[in-house]
């Protein structure tokens, strides 16, 4: 998996908060650098979501939720510290934090929060009365504080030239597009002051860049390639788990016999070992295109390879040989495609740019050799004709192919 990094956000909570080992003194600016280059400080609506988590992450800094939600999924107090919902839950009533302020000084009043909620949902009747907010919707949302706790219900308002208002431990300083954001800390921030002066982020800057700007003292935290997080070389070097993943895939009109193909595919995978050594232990082995922590029928997927049975099914589904193909720009997905090709009945490796001749639709999904937290969506990706692996982020901004020759 590409996206191997220590995660900012991680650092900076380090230094927000007091350990026995160590106090930490207020005072000092943490400087991260980072691949990718937003244009925008807004969340992306289509893009990989690795770049919409890069998003919220910074936002996170800036805003607040009426809720957060914790390890196991309940919810705590943040701008709204009490709430309470009819049995029908679909009337939600919230106290809000009283004497909160935005950056910009203004007040983040029940009134002022209700009017950026009702922008942000426009089937949602939200409306104040004092420091009391209240949500009616048409329908039963027992999820409704899960649905507040995500980056896209954070309390954000625009000044006048477009930058993100919050009142959160940070505010923004200094924003140029693709290439620095400075943040500094929010002086009256009604979680207490942050113990950093200052985050300053660089963007768009190469794994090898990165690399050395560390080395040189220049930055504090880093972006690192899969093959330096497994080797640990350094105790500096932290695994984060990325939001991606790695899947055979089948496009929309694929035939109704090639059912047997793909279990033949999916039996012929040795999960494990992609996993263990070609990933460095990132991800986890998977039967579907979800997590198995996230669909709790683990047990009805099977990830045992099984190549005696693959070479039955393969005979049974009438297709003599496959050609697998990969993104040649991406040397996991190759790693990954010659180590199929190698063990797997009747396969072949071909190069190709898929990308340049891919079209969107929906998939149909054959296995999954890894997975990151966050699973791929079924709303439509680039594919290519015969079907593919992919390897990357929903939508993948690389393809890897997999399928019958055309």
């Amino acid at each position: 998996m590409r996206r191997i990094a220590f995660l900012f956000l991680a650092a900076i909570s380090l230094a927000c908060a007091a350990t026995a080992a160590t106090r930490p003194r207020y005072g000092g600016t943490l400087r991260i650098t980072l691949q990718s280059a937003p244009n925008t400080l807004d969340l992306p609506a289509n893009s990989a979501p690795a770049d919409y988590w890069d998003a919220a992450r910074v936002l996170s800094l800036l805003a607040d939720n009426l809720v957060t939600l914790d390890a196991q999924n309940r919810a705590h107090p943040a701008l709204a510290i009490a709430w309470q919902s009819e049995a029908t839950a679909k009337h939600w009533q919230f106290t809000m934090r009283h004497g909160v302020k935005f950056h910009d000084g203004s007040m983040a009043s029940a009134g002022a929060i209700a009017q950026i909620l009702g922008a942000l949902h426009s089937d949602w009747n939200v409306h104040a009365s004092g420091d009391s907010l209240a949500i009616d919707l048409d329908t039963s949302v027992p999820s409704l504080l899960a649905e507040l706790a995500l980056p896209r219900n954070l309390i954000l308002k625009r000044n006048a030239s477009g930058l993100p208002i919050g009142t959160g431990a940070f505010r923004v300083a200094e924003w140029q597009p693709g290439k620095l954001l400075k943040l500094a800390a929010n002086e009256e921030s009604w979680s207490g002051r942050p113990f950093l002066d200052a985050v300053e982020i660089e963007f768009g800057k190469s794994l090898r860049d990165q690399a050395i700007a560390l080395e040189l003292g220049k930055t504090d935290v880093t972006e690192a390639a899969t093959q330096a997080a497994g080797s640990n070389a350094s105790p500096r070097i932290r695994t984060s788990l990325p939001v991606e993943l790695m899947a055979l895939v089948f496009s929309a009109n694929s035939k109704a016999q090639e059912s047997r193909l793909r279990e033949a595919l999916a039996l012929s995978i040795d999960r494990k070992p992609i996993q263990s050594v070609l990933l460095k232990g990132a991800g986890e082995p998977a039967g579907s295109v979800l997590p198995n922590w996230m669909t709790g029928y683990s047990s009805v997927f099977s990830t045992q390879a099984d190549v005696h049975r693959a070479k039955v099914v393969l005979a049974e589904s009438r297709q003599p040989s496959l050609t697998l193909s990969y993104d040649p720009r991406d040397p996991q997905a190759q790693l990954i495609a010659e180590r199929r090709s190698a063990r797997s009945p009747g396969s072949t490796d071909r190069r190709a740019y898929c990308a340049e001749r891919a079209r969107s639709r929906h998939h149909r999904a054959g296995f999954v050799v890894g997975s990151g937290r966050f699973p791929f969506g079924a709303r439509g990706a680039a594919e290519c004709r015969s079907g593919h692996i992919y390897s990357g982020s929903c939508p993948p901004p690389r393809i890897a192919a997999a399928g019958p020759p055309e």
